[in-house]
């Protein structure tokens, strides 16, 4: 190989070092293009669509919603479509899941797979008992006519005093176990009378065999069985209106909902609106429901007039304000108390706890006039 001079190897260097920089410049350059010029075209519709930056929350979210079979707002909100279409709306897509009774949803809520769920307020104080992470957000109905205590017509039972030595089915920690149980204490029957603990489901069937003389129990099964001959000794209705009030609640998981307010308060707005669609029109609520509980309009008008679906100024009253507590601070209280006493929870959980399980920041605030 020839040797180069010094004038060449000088020569040579100086295209090395021009090469070099330009080469740098052209790197940086490139580095610091705007990211949409090495971006497809759709990706830049994506961030600008409608005209604004994407938000950082435009991933689509999921919403696991557990409800139960009975004829309230949340199920006229789904039945009417309003609620997934308020959550679509958010890019939110919603799970629905059926349960039959609290028990169920309580035991979805300690595996974290549900984030709202509605049940009865007794299993709603068994999940704060419990410490399970959730809070009481809404109250659906005040029951009503809609559970109560029906007995076999042929088995010599005309009054409650008349149970003494029978077998009645419920579902154990239901409103309608904790009603029953308020009926016998009161009676003095408590000891006396056999209970079973059974799904609402299966009450019908079993009452049909004639394996039980009567039941506690909600709609639909109450009306199956009343349409079968029973005889109504009490309803819910009675027992409130003598201070044991039970209700359907609505609980979501704190995680889920501190994180998510926005759904949490679009969720309530859905079922307050179906509330509210029901208050003005009542028969046509009852048409939109009644294909959803298999039953006729006429019994969906039935079974939900059998209990007080709340305003929302009522349900505010209930929940508290700053200015102090609401009415369910009591309520749940005295719940609690009754529950304990049947060893049904292993204490009673003090008002601050019962304060800090009732949440009612995510209802819609009052218009100021």
């Amino acid at each position: 190989m020839p040797k180069l001079s010094a004038a060449n190897f000088r020569t040579l260097l100086r295209i090395l070092i021009v090469v070099f920089v330009c080469g740098g410049l052209s790197l940086s350059f490139y580095h610091y293009l705007p990211h949409s010029l090495d971006k497809p075209e759709h990706h830049k519709s994506e961030e600008l669509a409608g005209g604004v930056p994407a938000q950082k929350n435009s991933a689509r979210r999921m919403v696991n919603i557990g409800y139960l079979r009975v004829p309230n707002d949340e199920m006229l909100a789904i039945s009417m479509g309003n609620l997934q279409r308020s959550l679509a709306e958010m890019n939110v897509e919603a799970k629905f899941t059926v349960f039959d009774s609290g028990v169920e949803a309580n035991q979805a809520f300690a595996s974290g797979s549900i984030d709202f769920a509605s049940m009865g307020i007794t299993n709603a104080v068994i999940a704060m008992a419990k410490k399970l992470p959730v809070q009481l957000i809404w109250i659906h109905e005040i029951l009503g006519t809609n559970e109560g205590l029906v007995v076999q017509k042929d088995r010599g039972i005309s009054k409650i005093d008349d149970l003494r030595g029978k077998v009645v089915a419920t579902t154990f920690a239901s409103t309608s176990h904790f009603s029953l149980l308020k009926t016998l204490v009161r009676h003095n029957l408590v000891g006396s009378v056999t209970l079973l603990d059974m799904k609402s489901t299966d009450i019908a069937a079993a009452w049909q065999r004639g394996d039980i003389d009567g039941a506690y129990t909600w709609e639909p099964a109450l009306n199956t069985i009343q349409n079968s001959g029973g005889i109504t000794l009490i309803t819910s209705r009675e027992l409130a209106a003598t201070g044991n009030p039970t209700a359907n609640v609505m609980l979501g998981r704190r995680a889920f909902t501190e994180r998510n307010q926005d759904i949490t308060e679009a969720f309530l707005a859905a079922v307050i609106k179906a509330n509210q669609f029901y208050r003005s029109h009542p028969d046509e609520a009852a048409k939109i429901l009644a294909p959803k509980l298999e039953i006729s309009p006429e019994l969906a008008a039935l079974q939900m007039s059998g209990s007080q679906w709340l305003d929302l100024t009522t349900a505010r009253a209930y929940f508290g304000s700053g200015d102090g507590p609401g009415k369910l601070i009591e309520v749940l209280h005295d719940l609690s108390e009754f529950l304990h006493q049947i060893k049904t929870i292993p204490h009673v959980p003090d008002r601050a706890a019962i304060r800090e399980f009732v949440n009612g920041e995510f209802l819609p605030k009052p218009t100021k006039n």
